[in-house]
């Protein structure tokens, strides 16, 4: 099972997501993530600053393309959009092969499964890997309330729709519980 480790470098892929919300994975990961991110690949605001552009405090440059981001040696490439239908248009699939055939591992956070995509794995070597994220195991049973019975306390965010703030809500508490010594 692939990991990330402290020791890895991280390019974000965010086409058109640095400032808006199809891009809420990459944006949590810019604002919460202890990992050393090296590069934001985002032609739109290429030159830009993650914290003119975001917000964010956070110094990472905003790079064009993935052949860009290699001057700043990533070691692994994280999808941090999610377009509308969670399918990668086909430029921005180009990039994920480019970095494969660079040497980058690929952490896909989309619906779209990459690691079983014959295209994307035949640019592979031995030792990189696909790690797609929202691969559900298999016999996940449906929802059953048994977090009632948990002893701990919980926080159940809901929403009316998608990117409205539930995620980040909860990474927010968590970070506050944090500050306070508490266990989240």
């Amino acid at each position: 099972m692939p990991y990330l480790t402290a020791d890895q470098r991280i390019a974000l892929l965010m086409h058109e997501g640095t400032d808006n919300p199809g891009g809420k994975t990459g944006l949590a990961i810019l604002r919460y993530s202890p990992l050393n991110i090296v590069a934001v690949v985002d032609q739109c605001h290429a030159g830009k600053s993650i914290r003119a552009v975001t917000g964010i405090e956070r110094d990472v440059p905003i790079v064009a393309s993935v052949a860009e981001a290699m001057t700043y040696a990533p070691t692994v490439l994280t999808i941090g959009i999610a377009p509308s239908g969670g399918i990668l248009p086909r430029p921005w699939y180009e990039e994920v092969k480019q970095a494969l055939k660079a040497g980058l591992s690929v952490v896909n956070g989309l619906h779209t499964s990459m690691a079983t995509n014959p295209d994307i794995s035949a640019q592979m070597q031995p030792s990189q890997w696909i790690w797609d994220v929202r691969q559900e195991p298999t016999g996940l049973p449906i929802g059953s309330a048994a977090a009632r019975s948990l002893p701990c306390r919980r926080v159940l965010p809901v929403g009316t729709d998608m990117a409205i703030g539930k995620m980040s809500t909860n990474l927010e508490l968590c970070r506050l519980d944090h500050q306070q010594g508490l266990r989240a």
